[in-house]
């Protein structure tokens, strides 16, 4: 998870190509959103200076400076009593790493926010709109202590456009976000704190 920046800008904690600040950079992550680390190339005894994260859309491994980072596990198997929602968590982090297209559809070439939520929902059987507002529309809205794995998140509550991601629990959640062409881990499917870069005020809403 970056620990470096502000909502405002981002931050920016640049993922080398090998552990060394003096090879190219190659990603950047951003405050409060985060990268998969991989946990078998640090049981083969890489430094801890650097940890290795996956970038699936480039297809390597890249370095990031472990003082950087700050460390979060997430829990993704039965996170909950219900099935469909520890199906929906598990589906959607299934997707990390698949780009950010605006008014994409797809979960093989790209996908925008709502589309991805919409179609993560209905591979469980949950049929619900395919917009930031219609998906609103159709929840119910709870508090953040009521907030359960599975249930939806709306951004951008004051400003009409909105965008939706699906929350994890312990203050995460996995969408996909990003100006076109972004991929990730600074745009495209990926876990962030439920604020992250410029998106402040949300709200959570239940439809399961």
């Amino acid at each position: 998870m970056g620990k470096l920046g502000n909502l405002k800008d981002g931050g920016r904690t640049p993922i080398y190509r090998y552990a060394d600040k003096n090879s190219e950079t190659i990603a950047d992550l951003q405050y409060n959103c985060a990268v998969l680390i991989e946990l078998g190339l640090l049981e083969k005894g890489i430094n801890y200076q650097w940890l290795p994260v996956g970038l699936p859309n480039k297809n390597q491994i890249g370095y990031v400076d472990a003082g950087q980072i700050e460390l979060q596990s997430v829990k993704i198997k039965n996170v909950t009593d219900s099935a469909d929602r520890n199906q929906i968590i598990q589906d959607a982090v299934s997707y990390i790493g698949l780009k950010f297209v605006r008014h994409g559809k797809s979960l093989k070439t790209g996908i925008d926010c709502s589309n991805f939520v919409c179609q993560i929902y209905r591979r469980t059987g949950i049929k619900i709109d395919h917009t930031p507002n219609g998906i609103k529309k159709q929840g119910r809205k709870v508090t953040d202590e009521e907030a359960l794995p599975g249930d939806i998140v709306y951004y951008d509550v004051n400003h009409g456009g909105g965008h939706v991601g699906i929350y994890l629990g312990n203050g995460l959640i996995v969408n996909s976000a990003g100006h076109e062409g972004k991929i990730y881990p600074e745009g495209g499917v990926r876990i962030c704190r439920l604020q992250y870069n410029d998106r402040e005020e949300y709200e959570c809403y239940r439809i399961i």
